[in-house]
């Protein structure tokens, strides 16, 4: 999948939108986790379960905190 010509992306999600970022993260491959820049989860709870299954989840450390 090359859609985006190798272009850095963000994942955006609110409620279940939210929940589907959260899903589609945990299935992204490496290529893709290097591409991505940020996600924003809003309206939906990123459980310690949820971190604790997939480790490149992480929560943002400071307001231009990409990685």
């Amino acid at each position: 999948m090359n859609y985006n010509q190798a272009r850095p992306f963000i994942l955006a999600g609110f409620s279940l939108g939210g929940k589907s970022v959260v899903e589609l993260m945990k299935h992204l491959s490496e290529k893709e986790r290097k591409q991505m820049i940020a996600a924003y989860v809003s309206g939906y709870k990123v459980t310690l379960a949820d971190v604790e299954k997939v480790p490149w989840i992480k929560p943002a450390t400071d307001s231009i905190d990409t990685r």
